[in-house]
Order: structure tokens, then C-alpha cells, then sequence
């Protein structure tokens, strides 16, 4: 089944795209090590291509992606010998769980502040 699939056949009440961009990056196991990397604290790009060995600027493009859908947020900046601006990010995340159940599969999203989030994908 491809992605695609997966997402047309999505069911949920949840009124934004947000958990939709979540089942999309869950398939890139370079998304997953970015979001985990910024779930306890904030990191920066750097940091998380060195201890992933996700190269540079596939791994600048993807926080870039993650930021656009709203899974992280820039939380902080420093200032270069150079005089660029390198950023921080966080993940809007606390914890995420996925079961896989008879003829469907139950997502649930807990964010930082609290709130939870379910939602299904069926056959």
C-alpha cells in the first residue's frame, strides 16, 4: 500500500492537517531521528545531522519541511563567527504512539502542552 493510500483513507476529527503531516514524515526514518532529537529539548541542525549522520542539507531541507507543517518550531537562535543566524528547533511533541489493530491502525499524539490527539487509519 503506498503512502498515498494510506493518507486518502485517513478518518479522523481532528480539523486541521497537522496529523496528516505527521502519518507522511512517520515513513522517513530521517524525519523520526529529527523529531526525536528535538522532543526533550531544542537542538540545532547541526547537532542533528552530526549524531544522526544525516547528511547537511538533506537534514536542513527536512527541519525546513517539519517547520512548514508545524510538527517543529524555531525556539532560538545564536549568532555565527560569521555573522549567520543558526536556529534552534523543537518538536510541538511530548509523545507520539502507533498500535496496529485487527483492520486498522490508532495514532496518538500527546503535545507539550497536554493536549492529546487520536485519530485511525482504515483498510
Amino acid at each position: 500500500m503506498s503512502k498515498r493510500g494510506v493518507i486518502d483513507r485517513y478518518e479522523g476529527d481532528v480539523g486541521f492537517d497537522f496529523e496528516r503531516n505527521l502519518v507522511k514524515v512517520m515513513g522517513d526514518p530521517d524525519c523520526l531521528f529529527i523529531i526525536s532529537s528535538c522532543i526533550k529539548s531544542a537542538s540545532f541542525v547541526q547537532e542533528i545531522s552530526r549524531r544522526h549522520a544525516i547528511p547537511i542539507a538533506v537534514c536542513y531541507r527536512k527541519v525546513n519541511n517539519l517547520v512548514e507543517m508545524g510538527i517543529l518550531n524555531r525556539t532560538g537562535h545564536i549568532i555565527s563567527p560569521r555573522g549567520k543566524r543558526i536556529y534552534q528547533y523543537r518538536a510541538v511533541l511530548e509523545n507520539t504512539t502507533l498500535q496496529f489493530l485487527d483492520n486498522r491502525v490508532e495514532v496518538s499524539f500527546r503535545f507539550r502542552t497536554g493536549e492529546t490527539k487520536r485519530f485511525q487509519l482504515k483498510d
